[in-house]
């Protein structure tokens, strides 16, 4: 890091220290986390209705939309919610209604609309996936869509919202959780509820510019398909997502079947892209794992370029059956086989990077898989051993892996403390920080989101990120000009740098120029005025080139340039003699000049005369002399201002010898 500053100026500069991974990111929103508030309802108290954010969406510039669901004040009312934070952490107030989309499905009852994923179109727009209460426990699957700006798009059954019931019994909750955008086409699943148990269920939505959230009649029994997973009557079978193969060929379904014991276990469907099951999978295209723990499942995720699933959520410890939950990770491996069946094992942990001595230890909530690498994160609650409140925890695994006959983790020791993190936001109360969705965004930073509890005792929107591949640090260094480098204010100039990552490699494209004068001027290698930059103001500049590499770490080069002020030479003019005069030696030659500047006016008074034979002649507007050598000679006026600028005008005279004296001395 270096500072080369000019001697005139003594300027503070602020630098961003080099962070570790599963260090809190402090470019996100100084501290690495972000409470959000909605406060819906016409007149927010200060027990303003609570928030839980339960989706998240990265885009490829580092921007986020975190959605989810948040009370009305005083009131039982639930409308979707979706923020859009910059990659600062601020948010994006061009989004919406000042950074945020408000979406209420009103069908009846309490109108408590749920969202719980968020899908980005290949055209941009914004599919929220979730419920809408029509009465009562009675749900339907709801898909609204937004533009990209944030608003709800009319191009979509009308108002941009449409809702699909499946009324197969029971208390007819239906629950869309996970979508996929394919071929003209969203696929939603989620559950059904039937007489006595839940299955999966799936519909498919048109979206071909045409007929854009009409239900496709054509799919299953009038665009609704559902699957028994436990062969069961009773069983609760839930779809938490929906993937499609590492060969792009047909959809996974993934999520939980249950009998009687209460206890979920992992299952997985197999579907071609009409609907139909894959028998060539696991005999039947269904897969459900036992593994006869009282367990949960709260998350799925898949291996990226894979056909193998990760399903999250927690257990009774069974070393310990008095210890609440244990953080359970079940991987199941699609390919490497047991006599057709898939392979998949159980492996439990401890969130808590310091756990207390009677730990009620911690439970998993959410997973994603890192980008480049395919290191598994792991989110979930931390519970303190006397339960008054939660925090969030993180987790990272370097490897995680189950074939047939064998399995295998590795805890990323390089990873904040022994490989955890803990989250907490210092809301008042009985804290409750939990997360709900873990992500991870292009720059493989760690992205958590869920419910933070703010300092009015209330549940809101709690974000976080943290550094996901902590590197070194990029190096920059201003090429030209020099330090102290002095420019007359309007004349061109340059400014050269180059920058370099251990990581990313050379990155001197984007490098940042700003001057404390005039703020920020252009980004570049090399930029200069007036082609990138309006020239700079006259003053002493602090000219600082700043890079920051792709995992947010900073390094700053400055230097001081001089801008002073343009000015106008003098003007001086020789009014008499005429150029070329001639004269005799011994009598009296008159000069004239006048001198006029636009800063100080009229400044004859300072013109000096100059004969290049005989030298110094006098100053002023008007000098006399007899004096001068028999020669010709060239007659200098010359004048300087008050900033050293000078001017100056000349002539030519010669002065011959009196005839007189010549013709005297011819007759000696």
């Amino acid at each position: 890091m270096k500072h080369l500053i000019f001697c005139l100026l003594m300027l503070p500069t602020s630098i961003i220290l080099a962070q570790g991974s599963g260090d809190l990111d402090t470019g996100f929103d100084v501290d690495g986390k972000k409470i959000i508030e909605h406060n819906l309802g016409n007149t927010p108290p200060l027990n303003e209705g609570d928030e839980y954010a339960r989706a998240i969406y990265v885009y490829p510039d580092g921007s986020t939309l975190i959605g989810g669901y948040a009370y009305h004040t005083n009131s039982n009312d639930i409308d979707m919610v979706v923020t859009k934070l910059l990659n600062t952490g601020n948010i994006d107030v061009s989004f919406g209604n000042q950074g945020h989309a408000v979406v209420g499905f009103d069908r009846g009852g309490d109108n408590q609309d749920k969202l719980f994923e968020i899908k980005v179109a290949p055209d941009g727009n914004i599919l929220l996936i979730g419920s809408a209460e029509f009465s009562g426990s009675d749900t339907d699957f709801a898909v609204a869509r937004l533009t990209p700006q944030g608003f709800l798009d009319p191009d979509f059954s009308g108002d941009g919202k449409m809702t699909v019931h499946f009324d197969n019994g029971g208390d007819n909750s239906d629950v869309a959780y996970s979508a996929y955008v394919f071929n003209q086409a969203i696929f939603v699943v989620g559950y059904a509820t039937q007489s006595t148990g839940t299955d999966f269920a799936m519909t498919k939505i048109i979206s071909d510019g045409l007929n854009d959230g009409d239900v496709d009649i054509n799919f299953g029994v009038n665009g609704r398909k559902t699957f028994d997973l436990a062969h069961s009557a009773t069983s609760i079978d839930k779809a938490l997502k929906i993937e499609t193969g590492s060969t792009g060929v047909g959809f996974w379904i993934l999520g939980s079947a249950s009998e009687n014991d209460n206890s979920e276990s992992p299952a997985i469907l197999k579907v071609d892209f009409t609907g139909a099951i894959d028998t060539a999978f696991s005999t039947d295209g269904k897969y459900v794992f036992n593994d006869s723990r009282s367990s949960y499942i709260q998350d799925v995720t898949k291996k990226p370029n894979s056909n193998e699933f990760v399903f999250v959520g927690g257990d009774t410890n069974p070393a310990n059956p008095d210890v609440i939950n244990d953080c359970a990770v079940t991987y199941i491996n699609t390919v490497s086989t047991n006599m057709g069946e898939p392979v998949g094992d159980t492996f439990n942990f401890n969130l808590d990077p310091n756990p207390f001595i009677f730990d009620f230890n911690s439970d998993c909530k959410t997973a994603a898989f890192s980008r480049t690498d395919s290191k598994l994160i792991l989110s979930g609650n931390l519970y303190p051993d006397n339960m008054s409140s939660f925090s969030m925890g993180v987790m990272r695994l370097s490897s995680i892996n189950v074939v047939n006959g064998s399995s295998s983790y590795s805890i990323d020791s390089n990873f904040a403390t022994s490989g955890r993190q803990a989250i907490a936001f210092g809301g008042s109360g009985q804290v409750v920080d939990s997360p709900s969705k873990v992500a991870v965004d292009w720059n493989e930073k760690i992205i958590i989101a869920g419910t933070a509890t703010n300092t009015n005792a209330v549940q809101k929107f709690g974000v976080a990120r943290l550094i996901g591949n902590g590197g070194q640090d990029p190096t920059v260094s201003i090429t030209s000009p020099s330090n102290g480098a002095s420019f007359v204010e309007g004349a061109s100039m340059s400014f050269s740098g180059t920058a370099t990552d251990p990581e990313d490699g050379t990155i001197s494209t984007s490098i940042s120029w700003r001057s404390n004068i005039d703020g920020f001027l252009n980004n570049g290698a090399s930029i200069s005025c007036p082609v990138n930059f309006a020239c700079l103001s006259v003053g002493i500049h602090l000219i600082t080139a700043r890079i920051e590499d792709s995992d947010g770490q900073v390094d700053e080069d400055s230097i001081a340039v001089e801008i002073t002020e343009f000015q106008n030479d003098p003007v001086v003019v020789i009014s008499s003699p005429a150029n070329n005069s001639t004269f005799i030696q011994g009598n009296n030659i008159n000069f004239i000049a006048s001198a006029s500047d636009d800063e100080d006016g009229d400044i004859t008074s300072s013109i000096t005369w100059n004969s290049s034979i005989d030298g110094a002649m006098g100053s002023g507007g008007m000098i006399s002399t007899s004096a001068l050598s028999v020669a010709t000679h060239v007659i200098r006026a010359q004048v300087i201002d008050s900033n050293g600028q000078s001017d100056a005008h000349q002539i030519t005279i010669h002065v011959q010898q009196n005839p007189d004296i010549i013709f005297k001395n011819g007759f000696e």
